[in-house]
Protein backbone atom coordinates (compact mmCIF):
# COMPACT_ATOMS: atom_id res chain seq x y z
CA UNK A 1 0.00 0.00 0.00
CA UNK A 2 1.41 3.36 -1.04
CA UNK A 3 1.43 5.97 1.70
CA UNK A 4 0.45 9.41 0.53
CA UNK A 5 0.20 12.70 2.30
CA UNK A 6 3.82 13.24 3.27
CA UNK A 7 3.84 16.57 1.43
CA UNK A 8 0.79 17.68 3.40
CA UNK A 9 2.51 16.76 6.64
CA UNK A 10 5.61 18.66 5.55
CA UNK A 11 3.49 21.72 4.82
CA UNK A 12 2.14 21.73 8.39
CA UNK A 13 5.54 23.13 9.39
CA UNK A 14 4.59 26.39 7.69
CA UNK A 15 0.94 26.45 8.78
CA UNK A 16 1.75 27.57 12.33
CA UNK A 17 3.60 30.79 11.36
CA UNK A 18 0.63 31.65 9.14
CA UNK A 19 -1.78 30.99 12.00
CA UNK A 20 0.22 33.40 14.15
CA UNK A 21 0.13 36.02 11.39
CA UNK A 22 -3.63 35.58 11.10
CA UNK A 23 -3.99 36.09 14.85
CA UNK A 24 -1.74 39.18 14.71
CA UNK A 25 -3.85 40.58 11.89
CA UNK A 26 -7.07 39.91 13.81
CA UNK A 27 -5.61 41.58 16.91
CA UNK A 28 -3.93 44.62 15.31
CA UNK A 29 -5.83 45.04 12.07
CA UNK A 30 -2.58 44.80 10.11
CA UNK A 31 0.43 42.53 9.85
CA UNK A 32 3.49 44.42 10.99
CA UNK A 33 7.10 43.64 10.23
CA UNK A 34 7.60 42.69 13.88
CA UNK A 35 4.76 40.17 13.65
CA UNK A 36 6.37 38.57 10.59
CA UNK A 37 9.63 38.22 12.51
CA UNK A 38 7.84 36.80 15.53
CA UNK A 39 5.99 34.28 13.39
CA UNK A 40 9.25 32.59 12.46
CA UNK A 41 9.47 31.29 16.04
CA UNK A 42 6.50 29.05 15.25
CA UNK A 43 8.58 27.04 12.77
CA UNK A 44 10.02 25.14 15.76
CA UNK A 45 6.52 24.13 16.75
CA UNK A 46 5.78 23.14 13.17
CA UNK A 47 8.90 20.99 12.88
CA UNK A 48 8.28 19.10 16.14
CA UNK A 49 4.59 18.53 15.43
CA UNK A 50 5.19 17.57 11.79
CA UNK A 51 7.83 15.02 12.78
CA UNK A 52 5.47 13.46 15.31
CA UNK A 53 2.58 13.44 12.86
CA UNK A 54 4.75 11.99 10.08
CA UNK A 55 6.09 9.25 12.34
CA UNK A 56 2.68 8.10 13.58
CA UNK A 57 0.96 8.36 10.19
CA UNK A 58 3.70 6.40 8.43
CA UNK A 59 3.70 3.82 11.22
CA UNK A 60 -0.04 3.22 10.78
CA UNK A 61 -1.00 -0.05 9.16
CA UNK A 62 -4.54 0.89 8.17
CA UNK A 63 -6.73 3.84 7.40
CA UNK A 64 -8.48 3.88 10.79
CA UNK A 65 -5.23 4.33 12.65
CA UNK A 66 -4.04 7.07 10.27
CA UNK A 67 -7.30 8.99 10.57
CA UNK A 68 -7.26 8.61 14.36
CA UNK A 69 -3.72 10.00 14.53
CA UNK A 70 -4.69 13.04 12.46
CA UNK A 71 -7.85 13.58 14.54
CA UNK A 72 -5.75 13.44 17.72
CA UNK A 73 -3.47 16.10 16.23
CA UNK A 74 -6.41 18.31 15.30
CA UNK A 75 -8.14 17.93 18.66
CA UNK A 76 -5.10 19.22 20.54
CA UNK A 77 -4.35 22.07 18.09
CA UNK A 78 -5.98 24.71 20.34
CA UNK A 79 -3.90 23.53 23.31
CA UNK A 80 -0.72 23.53 21.25
CA UNK A 81 -1.41 27.03 19.96
CA UNK A 82 -2.18 28.32 23.45
CA UNK A 83 0.99 26.74 24.79
CA UNK A 84 3.04 28.25 21.98
CA UNK A 85 1.58 31.71 22.50
CA UNK A 86 2.36 31.65 26.23
CA UNK A 87 5.76 29.99 25.85
CA UNK A 88 7.53 33.33 25.82
CA UNK A 89 6.77 33.62 29.51
CA UNK A 90 8.81 30.49 30.28
CA UNK A 91 11.66 30.51 27.76
CA UNK A 92 14.03 33.20 26.59
CA UNK A 93 14.39 31.57 23.18
CA UNK A 94 11.10 31.70 21.29
CA UNK A 95 11.84 28.77 18.97
CA UNK A 96 12.55 26.44 21.90
CA UNK A 97 9.49 27.63 23.81
CA UNK A 98 7.10 27.12 20.90
CA UNK A 99 8.64 23.73 20.13
CA UNK A 100 8.23 22.54 23.73
CA UNK A 101 4.93 24.10 24.77
CA UNK A 102 3.35 24.07 21.31
CA UNK A 103 4.80 21.06 19.53
CA UNK A 104 4.82 18.53 22.36
CA UNK A 105 1.05 18.74 23.04
CA UNK A 106 0.43 18.13 19.34
CA UNK A 107 2.68 15.07 19.35
CA UNK A 108 0.90 13.80 22.47
CA UNK A 109 -2.48 14.27 20.78
CA UNK A 110 -1.23 12.46 17.70
CA UNK A 111 0.06 9.59 19.85
CA UNK A 112 -3.22 9.30 21.76
CA UNK A 113 -5.16 9.26 18.49
CA UNK A 114 -2.81 6.69 17.00
CA UNK A 115 -3.05 4.33 19.97
CA UNK A 116 -6.84 4.67 20.20
CA UNK A 117 -7.13 3.97 16.47
CA UNK A 118 -4.76 1.03 16.78
CA UNK A 119 -6.83 -0.36 19.63
CA UNK A 120 -10.10 0.03 17.71
CA UNK A 121 -8.69 -1.54 14.54
CA UNK A 122 -7.41 -4.59 16.48
CA UNK A 123 -10.94 -5.59 17.45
Amino acid sequence: MKKRGNLGILLTIFVWPWVYLLLAWARDGAVTQAAVGSSLAFIGMGVVSALGLWWFVNRSRNRTTRISAVVGYLVLCPFGLTGALFSGLAFGWPVVGTAVYGGIPLVIGTAIGYFLGHRVSEE
